[in-house]
């Protein structure tokens, strides 16, 4: 099966090669907008004849190391795709209970996940940020679709109709969050917080063996660094189960209340095309078990 998802990532790069060298008799510019609208779905054709095998942690670990560049020398025109797991930290939007139903009464809140609110607890601490309630209740209450208040001015969608509740989509849309925060209590400090490396969006399950060395550290602040670089930048093999893990009884249950798992399919693709003069950065995210492409971005 390693073999042929090797071949895979080849027909990849014969494919890239390939379409590198059409299409440039116009000029640059316009062949560089050409390439770019016809290689992306040609990458994605290809993603899903030869991602089919990929099921488990080892094949995913051949695609997630695997970098793929390909150049055309006689017209400059460059190209390289990475891979990276999109399941290597806690989703944000786990911090409400998702098996909750709303109660009778409408203006009780639906419960936290105290593993979530534990995690979103230990980072605040560390970083000393000075009101842990209102933040963490700004969180909540921008992933639930009421408008009933946990914590004095928690509800952001009061002061501005046009925040988009319900679910925290991306980055961008968590630091509205946080400038919300910013603008009542002057505590900059939130600023401070790698949460690129800490929190995510989409994951259902934390793929344990790509979690993030932040995300590991403070789910539970006593693993010693030796053992977190063990199981993180410098793991070896991948993790089949909970028990195989050198931690103790107490990590395990927490790892296991945040939901950790040994395989999550979820990937985020990054694809930069580059001439003499241009580059665009595409990047979007695959899911290997149903071959669905979302969250297409471009940038320049």
């Amino acid at each position: 099966m390693t073999l042929a998802f090797v071949t895979a990532i080849a027909a990849l790069i014969a494919v890239g090669g390939s379409i590198l060298q059409r299409g440039y008799s116009q000029t640059e510019n316009k062949a560089f907008l050409v390439q770019s609208n016809t290689l992306l779905p040609r990458i994605y054709t290809i993603l899903k004849q030869n991602t089919g095998d990929i099921n488990d942690s080892d094949t995913l670990d051949i695609l997630l190391s695997v970098p793929l560049f390909f150049e055309n020398k006689r017209n400059g025109m460059m190209m390289d795709i990475t891979f990276a797991s999109d399941a290597g930290k806690v989703n944000i939007n786990h911090l409400l209970k998702s098996n909750s139903e709303v109660t009778a009464d409408p203006y009780t809140p639906l419960p936290l996940d105290t593993a979530v609110e534990g995690y979103l607890e230990r980072i605040l601490s560390v970083y000393n940020v000075s009101d842990t309630i209102l933040l963490i209740s700004m969180v909540a209450d921008s992933i639930d679709m009421d408008t009933n208040e946990r914590f004095p001015g928690s509800e952001l969608s009061l002061k501005d109709p046009d925040f988009t509740q319900g679910h925290l989509y991306n980055m961008p849309h968590f630091k509205q969050v946080l400038d919300a925060y910013k603008a009542v209590t002057f505590d900059f400090t939130v600023d401070e917080i790698p949460w690129e490396h800490l929190i995510g969006f989409r994951n259902e399950t934390i793929d344990f063996n790509h979690i993030e060395p932040d995300t590991l550290h403070f789910i539970d602040p006593a693993i010693d660094p030796a053992t977190l670089a063990e199981m993180t930048t410098q793991r070896l093999e991948t993790y089949a189960s909970l028990d195989t893990l050198p931690l103790e009884p107490e990590t395990r249950q927490l790892l296991e209340d945040l939901g950790v798992a040994f395989y999550a399919p979820n990937v985020v693709g990054t694809m930069n095309l580059m001439s003499k003069t241009r580059q665009t950065t595409y990047s979007f995210t695959y899911n290997l078990a149903n071959q669905k492409v979302s969250e297409i971005a471009v940038s320049n």
